[in-house]
């Protein structure tokens, strides 16, 4: 047996007991027990591509080898991740987020100003630029987001059809994005924003289903994500209610 696959199997033999409880606690529970097996066997191919090379199944299932797992809480991610969907989030230790990144952390949130909310969101702005939206096109620093329409479409929360598109930063990171044909007030336009020192803007990939960085009032720190707050980024995605999303690497 090759090294790459017997550490499959032992992530394998760590998660397949734990699976069902993964799905239970998504509300995706399944009947079939080969079904079962197979979305656990997906799903433990994946934890042994991005768990440490030094971190074994022992090791994590002790402490997950300092990762941790989060549930999407809305649907303000789609497309690249869904609701209910249950990620693999790994720590920056000693490097930094990078624009693109999907990072997760905590913030207030107006409706609930003294309890922090947990937040999952794609990192737009660094620390020291400028943020500015466009008929939807996103600026940094003067220079535009490319967007490039794709041939698929989703339905979003309230049952309009938006279109899915594929967003470049400058720097060439690419992911996939939604909006909607109408322009949403407050959302396609919006800023300036200078982003201040220890802080991130940050946006929904579904970009008319999103509260974050273009709402001051509601967001954060006047809009802002604070350094301190982000406690890592989305890896994989483990659980979906899509079977075939099990195991995608999150861009």
């Amino acid at each position: 047996m090759a090294a790459d696959d017997a550490r499959e199997q032992e992530f394998m033999r760590f998660i397949e007991p734990a699976y069902p409880l993964l799905l239970a606690k998504a509300g995706l529970w399944k009947s079939n027990p080969a079904e079962m097996r197979e979305l656990a066997d997906k799903a433990a191919r994946a934890l042994s591509a991005v768990a440490p090379v030094d971190c074994d199944a022992a090791g994590f299932q002790r402490d997950f080898c300092g990762r941790s797992m989060r549930t999407m809480p809305a649907s303000s991610m789609a497309p690249s991740i869904q609701e209910k969907e249950v990620l693999m989030m790994k720590p920056y230790k000693d490097t930094a987020p990078k624009r693109g990144d999907i990072i997760v952390f905590s913030s207030k949130y107006y409706a609930s100003p003294d309890k922090p909310v947990l937040y999952v969101k794609r990192l737009i702005g660094l620390p020291g630029e400028k943020v500015e939206l466009h008929d939807g096109t996103v600026f940094v620093d003067g220079k535009a987001f490319s967007v490039a329409p794709t041939d698929r479409t989703m339905t979003d929360l309230f049952g309009n059809t938006a279109r899915i598109l594929e967003e470049t930063t400058p720097e060439g990171r690419r992911y996939r994005t939604s909006m909607t044909d109408q322009a949403v007030a407050g959302q396609d336009e919006a800023g300036p924003f200078e982003v201040p020192a220890g802080h991130y803007f940050v946006l929904g990939d579904n970009r008319h289903n999103s509260v974050d960085s273009r709402f001051p009032d509601q967001f954060g720190e006047n809009g802002f994500v604070s350094a301190k707050d982000v406690s890592g980024k989305a890896a994989i995605i483990l659980v979906s209610p899509d079977p075939d999303r099990i195991g995608t690497l999150v861009e």
